[in-house]
C-alpha cells in the first residue's frame, strides 16, 4: 500500500476528542423549554431613562446534573451583562443570548448556498410546479441557480412565486432567547432578572385653573410606555422617579408607536413615594399588564386648591445693547409657580413631566392654556411652568443716552415702556443682563440683583395703561 494512503495513527488529541464526543454527559445532557407560560411570577421596576428591570420566576422540573435551559420570552432589547440566573443549588456554566431572529431576509440569507425549492404557480392551468433551486445571493434581491440557469428576484418573492425552506438553518431563533448551561442537584423554579431599554415612564400633570380664586386643581398621572417588543403580563410594577448612573449609552429601541389609554382625573389614585437612597419609588400595589407598544397611564397623585401666582416676564428687555439703539414692542411671557409644599395640599415628590395646564371656562369646555416640562421637583421646592405668550402685556426698550469714558468704559441710559390692555392690573418682572463693572447710577424703581450680571425690576402696570422704566448705569472696566 502506498504510503500516500497508508492509514494516520490517531493522535492522543483526536482520541480524546473522540472520547469527549461519545461520553454518556455530552449525549445526555438533557434540553429543557422554559417559555413565557412557564412563568410564574413577574416584576417590573421601570426607570424614566429608557431603563427597566424585569425580574420572574419560572417553574422548571430540573434534573440533578446537567442540563441546558433555553428561556424565551425575554426582551429583545435586554442588556446581556446584566443577565442573571439563580436558584436553589443552582450553578450556571454557561449563558448565551439567541437573538438572531427568524425573518424572510435571515431565512435567505442563512440559506446561502443551499438549496430551496422554487414554486411557481400557472393561474391558466391551477396547476402548481416545484424545482430545486441554489441560493446564490441575497444582495439587493435573490438570486437563484435552477437547473442550467440563472434566475434573479428583485425585492421579496411573493405573488405567484415562493420559496420553500425544508428546515430553518441553525442559529435562527423564532423568538428571543436565553440559552443556560446549569448544574443542579434538582429544583422546581429558576428566577431570571436583566435590564432592557425599550421601557420608560413620565409624569403627566393636569391642572385646572381657577384665576378668580387663585388656585389650581392638580392631577398626575404616570405615563408608562413599551417599546421593548415584549408582553409583560400581570406584573408587580414600581415605578422609580431620580437618575442612576449607567456605564453605557441608552438602548435604542426596535418600534415607536403607541397605544394610548386613557383616565381621567376623577380615575387617578394615590401612590405614596417611598425613598430609596437618592431615588423614589412608585409602588400601585397590584398586578398590571402591559402590552407591547402599549401606553399605559396610571394615578399617582391628585390635589385640590393649590395657591398659584401668574407672573408676566420679559427676558433681556433691560439691555444696554439693543438694536439701533432700541428693542421693539415684545409679549411677555406668561408663567405660572406654585410650591410643593403642604400648605398647598402637596408636599410630596413630584416626578419629571409634562403639566398642561386648563382654563375653568364655568358651564362651557374647559380651554387649554398651555404645557410645559418640569423637572423632578423636593417637597418644599417650587414648580415654574411656561405657558405661553401673554396675548395684552408688552414691552419695548430705547437707549435714551449713552457716553463713551474710555476703551471698555461708558455710561448708558435706558427707558423701558410696558403695557396692559387687561381690564385688570398686573405684575410684570423685566430683567436684564449688564455688562461685568456695572454701576447703577440712577433708576426710577429698585433692582434686584440675582446674578453678578443679572438685574431684574417687579412693576405694577395698570389696566389698560403703561408704566416707563428709566435708569442709568455705568460700565468701568480695566
Amino acid at each position: 500500500m502506498s504510503a500516500l494512503f497508508k492509514p494516520a495513527v490517531p493522535s492522543v488529541l483526536a482520541l480524546l476528542l473522540t472520547a469527549a464526543l461519545a461520553s454518556p454527559a455530552a449525549a445526555e445532557t438533557l434540553e429543557i423549554d422554559l417559555g413565557a407560560e412557564a412563568r410564574e411570577a413577574l416584576s417590573l421596576t421601570v426607570y424614566n431613562q429608557d431603563l427597566a428591570l424585569v425580574v420572574e420566576r419560572r417553574r422548571a422540573e430540573l434534573p440533578a446534573g446537567a442540563a441546558r435551559l433555553r428561556l424565551s420570552g425575554v426582551s429583545p432589547l435586554l442588556q446581556p451583562g446584566s443577565v442573571s440566573l439563580s436558584g436553589p443549588e443552582l450553578r450556571v456554566l454557561e449563558l448565551s443570548s439567541h437573538f438572531d431572529l427568524l425573518t424572510p431576509y435571515r431565512l435567505l440569507e442563512a440559506s446561502l448556498g443551499r438549496t430551496v425549492r422554487l414554486a411557481r404557480f400557472n393561474p391558466m392551468t391551477g396547476e402548481e410546479t416545484v424545482e430545486e433551486a441554489t441560493v446564490l445571493s441575497v444582495q439587493d434581491g435573490v438570486v437563484l441557480k435552477v437547473g442550467d440557469r440563472i434566475e434573479a428576484e428583485r425585492g421579496d418573492f411573493g405573488g405567484l412565486r415562493r420559496l420553500i425552506f425544508d428546515e430553518v438553518p441553525a442559529g435562527l431563533a423564532e423568538t428571543p432567547t436565553l440559552s443556560a448551561l446549569v448544574e443542579s442537584q434538582g429544583g422546581k423554579a429558576v428566577t431570571l432578572s436583566y435590564l432592557t431599554g425599550g421601557l420608560t415612564w413620565q409624569a403627566d400633570y393636569i391642572a385646572s385653573l381657577d384665576e378668580a380664586a387663585g388656585t389650581l386643581a392638580i392631577s398626575a398621572m404616570a405615563t408608562l410606555t413599551n417599546n421593548s417588543m415584549t408582553d409583560y403580563a400581570e406584573a408587580r410594577l414600581r415605578l422609580v422617579a431620580g437618575t442612576v448612573n449607567r456605564a453605557g449609552g441608552p438602548v435604542q429601541p426596535l418600534a415607536r408607536g403607541a397605544v394610548a389609554a386613557t383616565l381621567s382625573m376623577a380615575e387617578a389614585a394615590e401612590v405614596a413615594p417611598r425613598p430609596e437612597g437618592e431615588i423614589y419609588v412608585y409602588d400601585p400595589g397590584r398586578a398590571v399588564s402591559l402590552a407591547p407598544r402599549e401606553t399605559k397611564q396610571i394615578g399617582l397623585l391628585g390635589a385640590s386648591e393649590v395657591p398659584f401666582e401668574q407672573e408676566f416676564r420679559l427676558e433681556g428687555l433691560a439691555s444696554l445693547l439693543g438694536r439701533g439703539g432700541e428693542i421693539e414692542p415684545v409679549k411677555a411671557q406668561n408663567l405660572l409657580r406654585f410650591k410643593n409644599d403642604e400648605a398647598a395640599g402637596l408636599g410630596k415628590p413630584l416626578p419629571a413631566g409634562v403639566l398642561r395646564a386648563y382654563g375653568l371656562g364655568g358651564e362651557a369646555p374647559p380651554l387649554f392654556l398651555g404645557e410645559d416640562r418640569i423637572r423632578h421637583t423636593a417637597e418644599g421646592g417650587e414648580v415654574e411652568v411656561a405657558l405661553g405668550q401673554a396675548f395684552d402685556v408688552t414691552g419695548e426698550a430705547r437707549q435714551t443716552a449713552f457716553e463713551q469714558l474710555a476703551a471698555g468704559s461708558f455710561e448708558a441710559a435706558q427707558e423701558v415702556t410696558l403695557r396692559n390692555a387687561k381690564a385688570r392690573p398686573v405684575s410684570v418682572k423685566v430683567t436684564g443682563d449688564l455688562p461685568p463693572g456695572w454701576k447703577m447710577l440712577d433708576q426710577s424703581a429698585n433692582h434686584e440683583t440675582e446674578t453678578a450680571t443679572r438685574v431684574a425690576w417687579t412693576l405694577e402696570v395698570p389696566a389698560g395703561g403703561e408704566t416707563v422704566l428709566t435708569y442709568k448705569v455705568r460700565v468701568m472696566r480695566p
